[in-house]
């Protein structure tokens, strides 16, 4: 993991294609992330893909904090959304590595 407001970018290659990739930087996931977070995280993990509403079926939080909750977690760049209805949320690479 690499933290820290002078790094701007890391970059990884690869052995078998030789191609760079630009891994993530995280923020301080400790000062960011609730235990809802976390567990929100956690559960997407194990489900790959779900709805706020699978979700928050997993939770015991309420259906609008879980909202909240994936907002916030999309803006720090540790979830992704589909455009489509249901809305669908799965974990970025930075996401996955904290979950």
């Amino acid at each position: 993991m690499i933290s820290g407001n002078k790094i701007r970018d890391v970059i990884y290659i690869t052995e078998e294609e030789h191609k760079p990739i630009s891994l993530p930087r995280l923020l301080n996931p400790e000062a960011l992330l609730t235990k809802e977070k976390k567990e929100i995280l956690s559960l997407l993990a194990k489900k790959q893909t779900a709805t706020a509403e699978d979700l928050q079926g997993g939770t015991k939080v309420k259906l609008q904090a879980v909202w909240k909750h994936l907002r916030e977690l999309e803006e720090l760049g540790y979830v992704a959304s589909s455009k489509g209805k249901p809305r669908e949320f799965n974990l970025t690479p930075s996401g996955q590595l904290l979950a």
